[in-house]
């Protein structure tokens, strides 16, 4: 693990270099080891624009748990949101309820990354994010800490 967690580091300093990594990164995402997951999402999300296509591709697999992981990796970063936000909305209506929560969570993360200025999203991406965090609240279906999620609606909500 020493190694994975280490070469994953490795690729967050490459930066935007790292772009040829994306699939051998993308398949450490189910890591059984979470500080190897963790630094693999930090560098996927490094690489940026051209991690995208390859995340959006897992995250409409057939693993659940790669699908889960991709989604969630989608929703770390706020940047280039128009783009990743359509498949992690998507990811609300997936039949496996663990990635259904992972796009809950995304979709919040992106939501904390509007807290307190929401211009880092254009108009109707910040709409279509305001959209979904109203979905997850009338959804029974997905268990999210109340008082987190509570609290990134509110923030959302006043901004709008």
């Amino acid at each position: 693990s020493h190694v994975r967690f280490w070469a994953a580091r490795t690729s967050v300093k490459l930066g935007s270099d790292a772009e040829p990594l994306v699939p051998v990164l993308i398949s450490l995402l189910c890591d059984p080891e979470s500080p190897v997951r963790d630094s693999v999402v930090w560098a996927l999300g490094v690489v940026g624009v051209p991690a995208i296509a390859p995340l959006i591709d897992a995250a409409r697999g057939d693993d659940a748990e790669l699908r889960g992981r991709a989604v969630l990796s989608l929703g770390r970063y706020p940047g280039d949101a128009a783009m990743k936000l359509p498949v992690i909305i998507e990811s609300l209506d997936d039949p496996d309820a663990d990635v259904r929560r992972l796009a809950a969570l995304a979709i919040c993360s992106l939501g904390q990354s509007a807290h307190p200025d929401r211009s880092v999203y254009d108009d109707d991406t910040f709409s279509m994010l305001l959209d979904s965090i109203d979905r997850i609240a009338d959804d029974d279906t997905v268990k999210l800490d109340a008082e987190w999620f509570g609290r990134i609606r509110g923030w959302l909500r006043p901004i709008a």
